[in-house]
């Protein structure tokens, strides 16, 4: 006598992955568990806009941030947007020191024959008068520096003034022309730039920046 058929259904034949996970052992199981929660806990930390930590380039140079809408790449050791010190300045030159005293823009100190200016003043006239051991002094043929003076050019710069070496105490009008400029060292033990704007005729004209 034949017998009933069954009513049960055959069992599901396991996936080739649960055949391979069920044949590891529990540790290798454990790891593979570990494994897959670190990787989702990584992408959800992503997907929230958080950084990841950078991985290491094998040359130790560029890296890059590969997660989230806040990524960024970097190069060498000097983070982007990141601000960096200015670069020293170049050794050899002396700081700049504050002017103590400067003619106005588009002003000069206006000098007849026979009168001088006090390079070392504060005043704004220069404490212009009579020509008597004066910082600079002119007459009718020379102009003479009580310190002593220097051919210079471009402009006020303490720098140039101070290398300057071709230093006398009288200048002879007749070699001048207007628009020379000088560096001075003054009674005081500073430095001065003056530009004769006039020179070639009375009364003479000029413009002064001294240092402190």
């Amino acid at each position: 006598m034949s017998e009933p058929p069954s009513s049960q259904q055959p069992a599901e034949r396991p996936s080739r992955f649960r055949r391979w996970i069920n044949g590891l052992s529990s540790t290798a199981q454990f790891l593979v568990a570990f494994t897959a929660v670190v990787a989702a806990a990584l992408g959800l930390w992503g997907a929230l806009g958080f950084p990841l930590p950078e991985a290491p380039s094998a040359a130790g140079g560029a890296s890059t941030r590969t997660a989230g809408p806040h990524s960024a790449t970097t190069s060498g050791s000097r983070p982007t947007g990141v601000e960096t010190a200015s670069p020293a300045p170049a050794t050899g030159a002396s700081p700049q020191p504050e002017t103590r005293n400067a003619t106005q823009e588009g002003r000069t100190v206006t000098l007849g024959p026979g009168y001088g200016i006090h390079l070392d003043s504060l005043e704004l006239n220069w404490g212009v008068g009579p020509a008597y051991g004066d910082n600079l002094n002119v007459d009718r043929n020379s102009v003479e520096w009580e310190g002593d003076a220097a051919p210079t050019s471009g402009g006020p710069d303490y720098n140039a003034c101070t290398a300057v070496t071709a230093y006398s105490h009288r200048t002879a009008r007749s070699t001048m022309s207007d628009g020379d400029e000088f560096c001075a060292r003054t009674k005081g033990g500073r430095y001065s730039w003056v530009r004769f704007v006039r020179i070639e005729a009375d009364p003479v004209e000029v413009s002064v920046v001294t240092w402190e």
